[in-house]
């Protein structure tokens, strides 16, 4: 690998688990998602014009090599879809810095009980 971090960027939103797959092979360094990923998607339904949530199943590639996983979400709305698929593990943190109120999905509230 080249002297510096490398950095992959995709424009794609299903290329994430790709950009997981990169990095566990140590084959880059960064990995960003330009796109804004389809964090909204849940296991049984489809939400927020997300079907399949690319983000979950580069989170999931990347606990097959990391302990554990932190997942920043800078997105106006909040990353609802992730934070359930993880909210019972300990492995992955997710930090979700959206826009609370009348703004879909209408969660992400601070006084909601947080996971494990």
């Amino acid at each position: 690998m080249a002297a510096g971090p490398s950095l992959l960027c995709y424009r794609f939103e299903i290329l994430s688990a790709a950009s997981a797959v990169k990095l566990n092979k140590q084959q880059t360094d960064i990995a960003v998602n330009w796109a804004g990923g389809l964090h909204h998607a849940k296991k049984s339904e489809a939400s927020g014009f997300c079907y399949v949530n690319d983000i979950v199943l580069a989170i999931l590639e990347l606990l097959k090599y990391h302990q554990r996983v932190l997942y920043v979400d800078i997105d106006i709305h909040h990353g609802d879809g992730v934070e359930e698929a993880f909210y019972t593990t300990d492995r992955v943190m997710t930090a979700s810095f959206h826009k609370y109120g009348e703004y879909f999905p209408g969660t992400g509230d601070l006084r909601v009980r947080m996971g494990t």
